[in-house]
């Protein structure tokens, strides 16, 4: 019927008014890619399509919001989000208020991964409506409860990441390696553009990974349908072109009758020596700080990928119904670290608190904020001085009165931003209190009743600052633009066994290890934890995370009952995480590099 609904990616792409050409990307040559492919011999061309479905964001907290009217006709809104000046500007649209009259507040969200950017926005103008119009306070929170078939489900209203299908053409030659690629990718949008160009750039600009393609051509478009509007979640796009290509090399190698990462290492970038310059990859950016060879013979070592492959083939020829699978994949995933400010104050007594425009979802962005203020603030002592302990550092909630005007937390370098600003600001502080420091040394000196005269604590420095008026208030903010772009790509790589059910389906990963390059992490408790939960929730997405939706497109998987996130069974029995060792990235922030993002798309391994 002309009326019926669109609910699917491939009823959307037969239908041209759907499309949003203004959205179209590209990379590549599309005529010698054409050329190419006319070119070769048509037993090593392959053609085919993989469609990569849909992931709820399926965060701890559901969307909420606090809004309470305050004097002087402002509003006040307390929300969990990852976007805070766009939930600032969007409440103060919707009232018609100057953006001065508005004062949004945000502790810490209980996750969000993606489905708290654009989507806290419109939860928050509800409550702030609300509240304006009755001069009361108003709480909305969407709950996930459908029991009683009258209140609004989280997961039914945030449509979660985007499907992308995948029509390729790859030329190889005899032994495996690319001649030429061409893909068109399509996304489904649901029924707004949103967010979804962010992910489709990432797709395409991530698809090739780490493989040389001699010639190219990525393109992809963006299709609307009639369902929930889609979001960029946990690595948008990656995953999904990651699976698209590993899905090529193992079609090559079935072909060529030749182990898989035989094939990936034949079309894998060779190590770089020193003074190499670095290739560059089909978006045009070169491929720095590549440490993925390494990494690749290490786990290899490590996990005694040939002996554990030897072995899996044994035991298929030895059992019909029981099957074993070794593999290994590389993952490599740019991030660009967003602008973010920070204000760090200072107290009389040594304490310290912390404005800082990053959100704190979880991934424990506070945490290494108050390790980057204490190592900057030290430095006033000298290179190695532990005077400043990060316990005396406080995050506080962050205030768009305060900070204003900042970006969302995402892309995995939230917390590098707001770090590289907070240390700027105590970059200040230390230029200040230098002086001090020298003054306060005198003064001991003079009186000869110091023996260590040269020692100085943090508080005694702190008393002495504020009892003689020094500034212990500084803001900085890193634009992330001009002297302080950081774009940068990030490398690693895992190795699983599985064991197969051939009459059940049932899958249990036996093994997994993965090694990343992590640069010189801030906090390696932190960021193991990053690391194991955005792989497991890659196996989520690729095993037992399907959307649904009935006839009518109304949601059937819109709780955890139908909705089927990673359970205790689907967790490797053995995982592993290392991170490579001595491999600081000098660009980076105190020479780290992102983790919260990159290992899930390890999960196709």
């Amino acid at each position: 019927a002309a009326d019926a609904p669109c609910l699917s990616l491939q009823s959307a792409v037969q239908d041209p008014a759907r499309h949003v050409p203004e959205c179209d990307y590209e990379i590549g040559d599309a005529a010698a890619t054409q050329q190419a492919l006319s070119q070769q011999d048509g037993r090593c061309v392959l053609r085919g399509s993989v469609l990569i479905g849909s992931q709820n964001h399926f965060y701890m907290e559901p969307l909420s919001a606090y809004a309470v009217p305050d004097e002087e006709g402002t509003i006040v809104v307390y929300t969990g989000m990852q976007w805070p000046g766009a939930t600032h500007s969007a409440v103060a649209a919707t009232l018609g208020l100057h953006e001065s009259k508005v004062r949004v507040i945000h502790r810490r969200a209980g996750g969000g991964f993606g489905g708290k950017a654009t989507n806290a926005s419109w939860v928050a103008c509800l409550a702030a409506v609300a509240a304006y119009r009755s001069r009361r306070p108003v709480r909305l929170t969407l709950s996930r409860e459908d029991d009683l078939k009258l209140v609004v489900v989280d997961l039914k209203l945030i449509g979660g990441r985007e499907e992308i299908s995948y029509r390729y053409e790859a030329a190889h030659s005899a032994d495996g390696r690319f001649t030429a690629l061409r893909v068109d990718a399509a996304l489904n949008s649901g029924w707004t553009v949103d967010q979804t160009p962010a992910t489709q750039v990432a797709s395409i600009e991530a698809f090739s990974q780490v493989y040389r393609l001699p010639v190219c051509h990525l393109k992809s478009a963006i299709y609307l349908t009639n369902v929930a509007n889609r979001s960029p979640m946990r690595g948008p796009g990656e995953l999904s072109s990651s699976f698209a290509i590993e899905t090529i090399i193992c079609e090559i190698a079935h072909r060529l009758q030749l182990p898989p990462h035989v094939v990936r290492e034949r079309n894998m970038y060779p190590a770089l020596s020193p003074g190499d310059l670095p290739p560059n990859l089909p978006n045009g950016k070169p491929l720095a700080h590549y440490s993925l060879p390494v990494m690749w013979e290490r786990l290899k070592t490590e996990f005694g990928f040939d002996a554990r492959r030897h072995a899996a083939q044994l035991f298929n020829r030895q059992h019909r119904w029981q099957k074993r699978g070794v593999d290994i994949t590389p993952v490599r995933f740019e991030v660009n670290v967003w602008a973010k400010s920070a204000t760090v104050n200072v107290y009389g007594d040594g304490s310290v608190v912390v404005h800082s425009g990053v959100t704190e979802l979880g991934q424990g962005a506070h945490v290494k904020i108050a390790q980057v203020v204490a190592n900057t603030l030290n430095r006033v002592f000298g290179p190695d001085s532990t005077a400043v302990d990060p316990s005396v550092v406080r995050n506080v909630d962050l205030d768009t009165t305060v900070l204003p005007n900042q970006m969302f937390t995402g892309n995995s370098t939230g917390s590098e931003g707001a770090c590289a600003a907070a240390s700027l600001a105590c970059e200040q502080l230390v230029k200040r209190l230098a002086p001090c420091v020298k003054a306060i040394q005198a003064k001991k000196r003079e009186d000869e009743t110091e023996p260590n005269f040269l020692q100085v604590s943090w508080a005694e420095l702190c008393a002495y600052a504020k009892a003689t008026s020094v500034d212990l208030s500084a803001h900085a903010h890193w634009s992330g633009a001009r002297d302080q772009v950081l774009v940068y790509q990030n490398y690693g790589c895992c190795a699983s066994e599985i064991a197969l059910d051939c009459l059940t389906g049932e899958i249990e990963i036996l093994h997994s290890k993965l090694i990343y390059d992590c640069g010189k992490s801030l906090n390696p408790a932190v960021d193991i934890g990053q690391t194991e939960g955005a792989f497991v929730m890659g196996l989520g997405h690729l095993f037992s995370e399907r959307v649904q939706l009935d006839a009518d497109g109304r949601l059937h998987t819109a709780g955890a009952w139908e909705y089927k996130i990673p359970h205790a069974r689907a967790i490797p029995l053995r995982l592993d995480v290392e991170f490579l060792q001595d491999s600081p990235f000098d660009k980076g922030v105190l020479s780290s590099k992102a983790c919260g993002e990159p290992p899930l798309v390890l999960a196709v391994s």
